[in-house]
């Protein structure tokens, strides 16, 4: 186990051992193995930007290699709320309230505030992409990612997780332009789908008897390995 685990890492640097996962995982859902909202893990999905609820917790977020699973558990549980992220009360400072961003970092910075350094530091060195990724999204709308244009791969598009009830969690990627969006009424933006709960699935499958005996034997098999 540790010999293998040795050449993976030497061999294998992370990056490529994530896309093979990826990788595999749409070929099964390609050829029917793993049921899926969409034809294939890199469809684009346009959603209204108020669907996407909150956004999993950084401890709670699914790694790469679990894009295009389908997983059970009590994950789509907890969750932050969009208005509960540093993102949007930055943002809901700078431009629905029209601050300044050194204003800003002076007056919520800590302990009295809610910015750390080494936040202060990144918003001010980005500070003047968030201006014009905001001047860009209110002109143009939210337009598909170059990177995701030019290989499914390696899209920084806006990550989602769908919840057993269909609902949208951000799991990685786009969280300031979400949050533009919403202050900016925009109708439709695009994200790629993550990771899908088994029971959104199983509920989706019913329709279809053998699929769903096929995906509930599975979840069964499952939880035994764990008892």
């Amino acid at each position: 186990m540790a010999n293998n685990i040795l050449v993976r890492t030497v061999l294998f640097p992370q990056k490529i051992y994530n896309d093979v996962h990826i990788i595999l995982n749409n070929r099964k859902i390609r050829t029917g193995q793993t049921p899926w909202p969409r034809k294939s893990i890199y469809d684009i999905v346009w959603v209204h930007p108020e669907e996407v609820i909150g956004s999993m917790y950084k401890q709670d977020r699914f790694p790469p290699k679990y894009r295009g699973r389908t997983v059970g558990g009590d994950w789509d549980i907890g969750y932050k709320q969009i208005e509960e992220s540093t993102a949007f009360k930055v943002l809901d400072l700078r431009f629905r309230k029209g601050m300044e961003w050194e204003d800003i970092f002076q007056e919520y910075c800590m302990p009295h505030g809610f910015l750390d350094e080494k936040q202060i530091r990144k918003y001010r060195e980005k500070a003047p992409m968030r201006d014009a990724t905001y001047r860009d999204l209110k002109e143009w709308g939210w337009r598909v990612s170059n990177k995701t244009k030019k290989s499914f791969m390696f899209g920084d598009e806006l990550t989602v997780n769908v919840t057993r009830e269909g609902h949208y969690l951000r799991n990685h990627s786009g969280m300031h332009r979400l949050v533009m969006a919403q202050f900016l009424g925009l109708e439709c933006i695009p994200c790629l789908l993550h990771v899908v709960h088994e029971d959104y699935v199983i509920n989706k499958t019913q329709k279809n008897p053998e699929l769903s005996r096929n995906i509930k034997k599975k979840v069964e098999d499952r939880i035994e390995a764990t008892v």
